[in-house]
């Protein structure tokens, strides 16, 4: 709760929208462990699991660590 708490819109890039992440990376992370996922987010397996099913989108905080784990690149504008 802190981190959601701690976390400022705008230190997200501004081309990572919920439409970027849904066309480039979540289809892409159906090719990445779930415990992968929650050892980068530091989140349960259980919602890990959710979001590689595409069964959640994750709060835009984790947009740019699941991009990094897909290899999209972050810099683009």
């Amino acid at each position: 709760m802190a981190a959601k708490l701690a976390w400022n819109p705008s230190d997200l890039r501004k081309w990572l929208t919920e439409k970027a992440y849904r066309e480039k990376i979540q289809p892409r992370l159906a090719g990445i462990r779930v415990k992968t996922i929650a050892e980068a987010l530091q989140i349960s397996v259980p919602y890990a699991t959710e979001i590689g099913r595409k069964k959640r989108v994750p709060h835009p905080r984790h947009w740019p660590a699941l991009g990094q784990l897909v290899e999209i690149c972050l810099g683009a504008t």
